[in-house]
């Protein structure tokens, strides 16, 4: 009964029936252990934790659990629960080893835990009844593979059931948890209240990947103006190739001390003096003699970057028989050894015709594809072909101007030239030229003319490539656009608002903020407009409502559109749809809610209505500040702490105590409510 009494002390806290048992039951009855019927044992009893469990500490969980996740790179925690159950004995020099592994395996790692002492058989996990209690270990589940190791000096020690840790034993660090010998806590007596917690903590990293190179060995023909490599080019006698050698490393990590080679075919001679290395921007020429031999060493390739060699060769100066030769590039790097080879195709002589052409707006005055041609415009063509080879050819010039026939006529051709049927797309239609002889490194010019349709066609046929453009290509693409008027665009432009009154106080005018009394009905108006030059269909109108809040169920919604109102039965937290919004039309949608009693003061009611046109969302915004009326003068329920007594004396206890509780409660209710009425409520 003095406990009793003490309890009732503090009679302005009102205490659960079952919750006073079960405190009465923690003060007059402590749980304990089995009694010593042999030596200290440990983690083997009902409701003793699993003995290894886990927090990511990097997102601030609070919960021990296993397994554990997150991201390669977090810190986590480790939690081992130790507890003797044999009362009376005490474990001697009780060591905690934990084992972590240095990496994971297709994302997951697993840690491993014992607790052992003197003369105690070990355990790794607490096992009750042959049952392990939750999972065996630790286990850590991350995004990607990654390394783990100990965060030295992060071991602490809770004993005695303390929410304190407390400085370790013998001058320990707390290093010694990893080690061979394993961290000493001293003796752990056996009982519940001995029980505790040894924590550490480790941290996770990315994995890091090895090296991966990449090897590409491409040639252009410089003496014939080339501008892009390629796996094989042709040369002529004496013409200049230039050889590109490309590393990147595709890896995880650095790659070292690379090394690259070239063997250049006899048929060809390196120019002294050519040879550059780029390394990750840094240029430096480099001796060609060591590239053709043992190799240049480029150093370290770090990851994501790129290593280039180029280096110039020419053709022999006869070429009897046509031929072709290969060069073959190698990388080397630790056990990476890559080839890659490019080619050259050697010709006694060579043609190579390289076609290309720009046009004129002649009315304008500017180059016809920076601005657009008008009905009447005069644009002049002109096709440059030129032989960067080394032997004289005869060659025919022709254009495919089919596209352009639909939006012009062809009123001028240069050099003889005609206007002729072609085949097809817009080869359909052709401006040829007769045969002309253009020399090795020579060129020659052809021009045309055409003027566009003025009217132009108001449905014309679908071009070769775009309707109001004009394209066609010879050796590049030229696409003039065509000025047409167009009509403008018409769409609809919606707007929303939102606006709130409390009913209760008769307001009459609509506002974004204002005050209520918890419990009060409120009036939502929801407004809305067509500002734009187009309807707006099927628009769905909605309301979020905020927590606390519900409709009223005596109301119904209203729909006025240019002042004509009419109900609604929808709900308008389901949505309403209307099905059209005129250009001009303005309109509201208004009901009403009921708030809920039990709203705290000085809570924001903030209600949110939605405008949906076909996926696109606005949406508007009303809040209320809720007064409170009711001032309340109980005090606010304290939880007891949880008890750790064995369930059948909880039972026993509650029975026992159950009438006395009932009366006690009874007697603090009616004491509390005669205060109450004493209070006058504002």
């Amino acid at each position: 009964m003095n406990i009793l009494k003490k309890i009732m002390k503090y009679g302005k806290y009102i205490f659960g029936v079952a919750a006073l048992a079960a405190l009465l039951s923690q003060l007059i009855s402590p749980a304990v252990s089995m009694n010593a019927d042999g030596g200290p044992r440990f983690n083997f009893m009902n409701n003793d934790y699993e003995m290894f469990q886990g927090r990511n500490f990097t997102n601030n969980e609070t919960v021990s659990k296993d397994p554990v996740s997150g991201n390669a790179g977090d810190v986590f925690l480790g939690y081992i629960y130790y507890h003797n159950g044999m009362a009376g004995t005490t474990a001697e020099n009780t060591k905690i080893k934990v084992n972590i592994p240095r990496e994971t395996t297709s994302n997951t790692a697993k840690l491993s835990a014992t607790i052992s002492a003197d003369d105690v058989a070990a355990v790794s996990d607490t096992i009750v009844e042959g049952q392990i209690i939750g999972l065996s270990g630790l286990t850590v589940n991350l995004d990607q593979d990654a390394t783990l190791e100990f965060v030295p000096g992060s071991t602490k020690w809770f004993p005695n059931k303390s929410k304190i840790a407390v400085g370790l034993p013998f001058d320990q660090s707390g290093n010694e948890i990893v080690s061979s010998s394993g961290l000493n806590i001293g003796g752990i007596e056996g009982c519940w209240q001995f029980s505790g917690f040894v924590t550490f903590a480790f941290k996770t990293k990315v994995k890091a990947q090895p090296a991966s190179l990449t090897l590409a060995k491409t040639v252009k023909n410089e003496s014939r103006g080339q501008t892009a490599f390629g796996e094989s080019v042709a040369a002529s006698k004496n013409e200049k190739v230039q050889f590109k050698i490309e590393t990147v490393n595709n890896g995880g990590s650095v790659a070292e001390n690379v090394i690259a080679s070239d063997q250049l075919p006899s048929d060809l001679s390196v120019v002294v003096g050519s040879a550059r290395l780029d390394n990750a921007g840094a240029i430096s020429t480099i001796s060609e003699a060591s590239l053709l031999s043992s190799g240049v060493n480029i150093g370290n390739l770090a990851v994501g970057a790129k290593a280039t060699i180029t280096f110039e060769a020419t053709a022999p100066a006869n070429i009897l028989t046509p031929k072709t030769v290969t060069n073959i590039a190698r990388v080397i790097s630790g056990n990476i050894n890559l080839t890659d080879t490019a080619q050259v195709s050697l010709e006694a002589g060579v043609v190579n015709i390289v076609q290309s052409k720009s046009a004129y707006n002649q009315t304008q005055k500017v180059d016809a594809t920076q601005r657009a041609a008008g009905p009447g415009d005069v644009i002049e063509y002109t096709l440059v072909t030129k032989n960067t080879g080394n032997a004289d050819t005869d060659y025919v010039v022709s254009d495919g101007v089919a596209d352009i026939l639909e939006y012009a006529d062809v009123t001028n051709i240069s050099d003889g030239g005609s206007q002729v049927a072609g085949t097809s797309g817009n080869d359909a239609q052709l401006v040829t030229y007769p045969s002309a002889k253009i020399v090795a490194n020579g060129e020659i010019v052809r021009k045309f003319s055409v003027k566009v349709k003025n009217p132009l066609p108001v449905n014309p046929a679908n071009g070769y490539h775009f309707d109001d453009k004009m394209f066609n290509f010879y050796g590049n693409g030229i696409t003039i656009c065509i000025a047409r008027p167009t009509p403008p665009v018409k769409m609809a432009e919606l707007r929303i608002d939102k606006f709130v009154r409390d009913v209760n106080k008769n307001e009459l005018d609509y506002v974004k903020l204002n005050t209520a009394y918890a419990g009060d009905t409120l009036e939502y108006k929801i407004t809305f407009e067509n500002s734009g030059n187009a309807p707006a269909d099927y628009v769905k109108i909605s309301d979020a409502l905020p927590a606390n809040v519900i409709l009223d169920p005596s109301a119904s919604a209203v729909l006025a559109i240019n002042g004509q109102e009419n109900s609604i039965t929808e709900k308008i937290t389901d949505g309403y749809v209307v099905k059209t919004i005129m250009p001009g039309d303005k309109g509201y949608i208004r009901f009403r809610v009921v708030t809920s009693s039990g709203l705290a003061d000085n809570e924001r009611l903030k209600n949110t209505a939605y405008l949906d046109d076909h996926g696109k969302v606005i949406s508007a915004q009303a809040e209320t500040i809720v007064k409170q009326k009711v001032v309340s003068v109980l005090a606010p329920l304290k939880a007891l702490p949880k008890t750790g007594a064995p369930l059948g004396v909880g039972i026993s206890l509650f029975a026992s105590l159950f009438t006395t509780a009932n009366v006690i409660l009874l007697k603090q209710k009616k004491a509390l409510l005669a205060a109450a009425r004493k209070i006058t409520l504002s």
